[in-house]
Parts: C-alpha cells; sequence; structure tokens
C-alpha cells in the first residue's frame, strides 16, 4: 500500500473537487491517502475506509495560511507518523509540505505541484514593493526547480506561463 499525501481543500464545490475526487479514486485503488485540508477546517482528524484503502483527512494546525514553525513541526511529525511516497501540494500548503518531504525523505519522496494561477495574474493583483515581488518569485523558482519533481498545469496557458517566466521543462 502506498501512502499518498495532498494539501489541499478537500472540498467537491470548488476547483478543489479535483484533489478530492483524485483522493477517493486513489484510495479506492488501495493506497492510504493523508489529505490535509485549508478549507473546510478539520478540528479533528477523520477517516474514510474504502473496501481497499483508506482517506485520512486532517487540518493544518493553524486555521490561517500555513506559514509558521507550528506549522513546520506539525508536519514533521505527520510526515514521521505517515512517510508519504507521494506528495502534492497546491497553493501554499505546498510550500511546506513538498519542501520538507523532500528533506525529511533525502530526496526520496515523489513530489508534484499544481500550477494554475499565472504570474501575470498575481502581478496584477500585488500591492506590495517591487523588490519584495521579485524576491518571492525568485524563491518560487528555487522551489520549483529543487523541491517538485514534475508540475501539473490544468491548461497549456498555465504550462507555457511556467516555460516563459520560469523556464521550466519539468511541466
Amino acid at each position: 500500500m502506498k501512502t499518498i499525501l495532498i494539501a489541499h481543500n478537500y472540498d467537491e464545490n470548488s476547483f478543489a473537487a479535483m484533489s478530492c475526487n483524485l483522493a477517493n479514486h486513489l484510495a479506492d485503488k488501495g493506497n492510504r491517502v493523508v489529505f490535509i485540508s485549508h478549507k473546510p477546517y478539520f478540528n479533528e482528524i477523520q477517516t474514510i475506509k474504502k473496501q481497499k484503502g483508506e482517506i485520512i483527512i486532517c487540518s493544518w494546525p493553524t486555521e490561517n495560511r500555513p506559514t509558521s514553525l507550528k506549522d513546520v513541526f506539525w508536519y514533521c511529525r505527520l510526515y514521521f507518523k505517515y512517510k508519504p511516497d507521494v506528495v502534492l501540494g497546491h497553493f501554499v500548503g505546498a510550500n511546506i509540505a513538498i519542501s520538507l518531504s523532500k528533506l525529511l525523505s533525502f530526496n526520496n519522496t515523489k513530489t508534484f505541484n499544481y500550477y494554475h494561477t499565472l504570474t501575470g495574474q498575481i502581478s496584477a493583483d500585488w500591492r506590495g514593493s517591487r523588490l519584495k515581488s521579485t524576491l518571492l518569485r525568485y524563491r518560487k523558482s528555487i522551489f520549483y526547480r529543487f523541491f517538485c519533481d514534475a508540475i501539473i498545469c490544468p491548461s497549456d496557458l498555465a504550462k507555457e506561463d511556467l516555460r516563459i517566466n520560469f523556464n521550466l521543462k519539468k511541466v
């Protein structure tokens, strides 16, 4: 039985439905799926037993964006408890889950990141300084290059955006 960790929203009524349905499909195939849901927030761990596998649903310890040291240490404990073979992340939850999984597994965990919010969209919404924007973009480039085995794009436009703005080919 493989263990697959998904960090997204366990929600069937939004873009996150793809992750929710994937979790159920993988569990039906006999895998253990650990799902870290940002929204909706789960106060207690939920376990859904399937005929062959299971889904374990939990939430980050902080209800806001998971960016604190508390979230980092919590994830380390979760990682060592379940030792996922594969990690699939989305948005801010991916930063901690993917990078720590790569580090804690000595690069053995396979990691995938969803990418669909285009660089132009992020720039249009940005209200901070240009320097901070440049630094965050550089940080994201390092994340994609060194911590993600592949980046999943739901559109050709997202794939092209990654190629142009980050010079990435593992899409």
